[in-house]
């Protein structure tokens, strides 16, 4: 049975959280997003300046965040370490950003 994530959890719950979605649990990783998907959408909303794109990046991110589930270690909050994927990590962010600076 899965069990929904808390807002508090613990650290040793968040480690067994991403081994449960390394391991294919689809139901916690859409728990996941739906955790942080405000948080995150406010930062790439903040970051982009352009609600598609940062639709689009945090996509990417999510994305990449699944993949890269096996390797989190728990030395940060999944809410730290979702938040160092997308602003450095394997999203479009780069890309994107500078697109949208050199529309400034």
């Amino acid at each position: 049975m899965n069990k929904a994530l808390a807002p508090s959890t613990s650290p040793r719950d968040e480690r067994t959280i991403a081994r449960l979605i390394a391991g294919g649990d689809r139901a916690q990783f859409t728990l996941l997003i739906r955790q942080y998907n405000r948080r995150l959408y406010r930062l790439a909303r903040a970051t982009l300046r352009d609600d598609a794109e940062a639709e689009d990046a945090l996509q990417d991110a999510y994305l990449s965040a699944y993949h890269a589930m096996p390797g989190f270690r728990g030395d940060a909050s999944l809410s730290t370490w979702l938040s160092d994927l997308f602003e450095f990590g394997g999203s479009r962010c780069d890309r994107i950003c500078s697109r949208v600076l050199a529309r400034l």
